[in-house]
């Protein structure tokens, strides 16, 4: 494990989406419909790099270092 996966940190959809440069409404539709297709426990990977589990009633996103890179 690097430096940057060992930096890495569950985030809220609504960091996470400014991250991503998504609105928070469409990533947390985005991760729920990944999640129903799964029908297994509410977790999601809607998107390569991007992890996503269901907390309660929040989701927590994990991004890989690549998404997190500045462009």
């Amino acid at each position: 494990m690097n430096a940057e996966e060992r930096d890495a940190r569950w985030m809220s959809v609504a960091e996470a989406a400014d991250v991503l440069g998504f609105d928070p409404v469409s990533l947390r539709r985005a991760l729920a419909r990944c999640a129903r297709r799964r029908d297994e426990d509410p977790a999601a990977e809607p998107f390569d790099g991007i992890v996503a589990r269901k907390v309660g009633n929040t989701w927590r996103v994990w991004l890989a270092p690549a998404w997190r890179r500045p462009a």
